[in-house]
């Protein structure tokens, strides 16, 4: 028999909620793993830094600021690669919406 109009409508703002839904968890996850992967390169940066570290290093200006440098051009690029990384970011998440 026909359907009662409130289970026509419950299906109907359901199936309108569908595509909203599917494109807010693209988005999510796509930014989520954006993230992770800036955060594990940082963290590189900052291992990297700490393995530049001696006993004496931090009682010297000249090898702290070595140091200082090293992780400030390190976590420089990661950014650089990463604002790379969003146009085809971009392109995943807008091809996922199609």
């Amino acid at each position: 028999g026909p359907l009662d109009p409130a289970d026509s409508l419950e299906r109907c703002s359901k199936e309108c909620q569908m595509p909203y839904q599917r494109g807010h968890s693209v988005v999510q996850q796509e930014v989520g793993q954006f993230q992770n992967r800036l955060n594990r390169a940082m963290q590189q940066c900052q291992e990297d830094a700490s393995a530049m570290m001696t006993p004496t290093t931090r009682d010297n200006p000249k090898e702290m600021a070595k140091v200082e440098d090293a992780i400030l051009k390190c976590m420089s690029g990661v950014v650089d690669h990463q604002i790379k990384q969003l146009k085809p970011m971009r392109a995943r998440i807008e091809g996922a919406l199609k």
